[in-house]
């Protein structure tokens, strides 16, 4: 069909569960599970090479959103839980929770908590990139030269990603 774009949607986030049976503390601790395995499944892609960002990224950012205006104290509890994992994945999610737990105090504003959500969520992109496949997951000190090229690559798969934060939707 002629001017009709079709792709292929995950339906992780998409499917219409009803929610409200679960608690407040139960839907935190099942959307960060699914933003751990979701945020795993893009990094993997980036240290692969690809630059196509699933919209369920930008998904679980207006969701943790969502759940911080719920004012469930379970987020404060998962944000307890950052040395429990000690891969790239894990430390987005965890910044993701931490700035929006923050940011929460001075502005309630959604947009802008969703797009400081997201750019945490994508603050890892450089670093992933940068040291590629063989790197993932192994928080070291990486050598001055390759550290020197972590900002600039961030900002780059951002931009490559198509993540440009000024498309979060207005309203949801």
């Amino acid at each position: 069909m002629p001017h009709v774009i079709a792709r292929q949607l995950d339906t992780v986030l998409t499917r219409s569960e009803d929610d409200s049976h679960r608690g407040l503390a139960e839907q935190t601790l099942h959307l960060y599970a699914v933003a751990l395995t979701v945020m795993r499944q893009f990094y993997d892609s980036i240290a692969a090479g690809t630059t196509v960002m699933p919209h369920r990224v930008k998904r679980l950012a207006q969701r943790f959103v969502t759940l911080t205006e719920a004012g469930s104290g379970a987020l404060l509890g998962v944000a307890a839980m950052a040395n429990a994992h000690r891969h790239d994945a894990g430390r987005a999610v965890q910044s993701a929770v931490l700035s929006l737990l923050v940011a929460r105090q001075i502005t309630t504003d959604r947009v802008m908590l969703a797009r400081l959500a997201l750019a945490a969520l994508l603050a890892e992109g450089g670093r992933v990139r940068a040291v590629g496949p063989e790197g993932r997951d192994r928080l070291v000190p990486l050598p001055e030269a390759l550290e020197a090229v972590v900002p600039p690559t961030s900002a780059a798969v951002c931009i490559a990603t198509g993540a440009s934060t000024s498309r979060m939707p207005s309203e949801w």
